[in-house]
């Protein structure tokens, strides 16, 4: 047993007013038919919170993966974090548009689409208002080219 508290005991998971979230994460996407790729990833995002479980805003995030055939993928969505209860795991929502550029046989591509997303995390609260969030996430995007699918796993930062 340690003579002082954990950081978790000590800094309350208080959720009022303004906050700004950002993060990195490594993982794949698949677009159509082509071959699942692997990069890399990040995100920011700002909003307010409505009540002690909901926090809701707007996100920008991006995508990348270098290589034979480079793909960027920017994203722009409304995000809600919903917490059970009182709890330090969140569920998280996105819905917005996305803007893919890829390289096929005849070039450099570019398609908007509709992106949808879902993830699963964990507030460590190391200082009162901020908090480190470890998270896995998925994504289902809707381009001309076809569906597009993807999966990471990241860790972020909240500031509240």
């Amino acid at each position: 047993m340690l003579p002082f508290p954990a950081a978790e005991e000590v800094y309350a998971q208080e959720r009022a007013g303004f906050w700004t979230a950002g993060g990195l994460a490594a993982g794949s996407q698949q677009l159509g038919d082509r071959p699942r790729e692997t990069g890399g990833g990040g995100h920011v995002a700002i909003g307010g919170s409505r009540g002690d479980n909901l926090l809701v805003g707007g996100e920008l995030n991006v995508w990348l993966h270098r290589g034979s055939s480079p793909t960027t993928q920017l994203g722009l969505s409304a995000v809600a974090y919903w917490y059970p209860t009182t709890s330090r795991f969140f569920l998280k929502g996105a819905l917005g548009l996305a803007h893919l550029t890829f390289d096929d046989l005849s070039g450099r591509q570019s398609d908007l689409g509709v992106e949808a997303g879902v993830a699963i995390g964990y507030d460590l609260r190391l200082a009162d208002g901020f908090a480190v969030r470890p998270f896995l996430s998925g994504a289902l995007g809707g381009f001309p080219e076809g569906m597009s699918t993807r999966g990471e796993i990241g860790l972020g930062v909240l500031w509240q």
